[in-house]
């Protein structure tokens, strides 16, 4: 039988997403804090504040959830907000490594999400977004080259991005041709 059960395959993506590893990793801090404290600070109640709002837009707006959070990590670095105040590792007394780590690990996994903020409010030129798509299509025709008409084709049926899905149309019908 198999477990090619899609939504499983969905729910399993999700859960291992980066945002969500990491809110169930500070919302850990935030209650070991809780508990070892007598009573939280304005910077611990301003995480806890802010994670709960990020957790409620998870499952509504990620990509809204993705900004908040990279914003209370930036924060969070210089301890402006905080997510555990019994343990903290920090550079210099002020920066805090946790978060720090959090805050480059998040940027990086969703540049291509935070990307778009660039685009919204400094924009990009067509002509550049069109050569971008170009060499990102590109890219794809030559990591799809080697697969056969029927890898090709099983490929189809996954969630890909639409340079990989025009790449791979683009492949199959230059072999038809030939």
């Amino acid at each position: 039988m198999g477990n090619n059960n899609p939504s499983k395959k969905h729910f399993i993506r999700a859960f291992l997403k980066t945002e969500f590893l990491m809110i169930i990793f500070l919302w850990i801090n935030i209650i070991y804090s809780l508990v070892h404290l007598s009573s939280p600070g304005i910077f611990l109640i301003s995480g806890i504040v802010g994670l709960t709002i990020v957790s409620i837009l998870l499952k509504f707006r990620n990509d809204l959830s993705v900004y908040l959070l990279v914003f209370l990590l930036g924060f969070g670095i210089i301890n402006l907000i905080s997510f555990n105040d019994s343990v903290q590792v920090t550079l210099m007394g002020f920066i805090n490594l946790t978060n720090l780590i959090l805050f480059c690990i998040l940027i990086y996994k969703k540049r291509k999400i935070l990307a778009t903020i660039n685009e919204k409010w400094f924009g990009t030129k067509k002509s550049e977004y069109a050569e971008q798509r170009t060499q990102r299509i590109q890219f794809f025709k030559k990591r799809f080259n080697n697969l056969t008409k029927q890898e090709l084709e099983n490929k189809l049926s996954e969630e890909l991005v639409d340079e990989a899905r025009k790449a791979i149309l683009e492949i199959i019908s230059e072999r038809e041709l030939r």
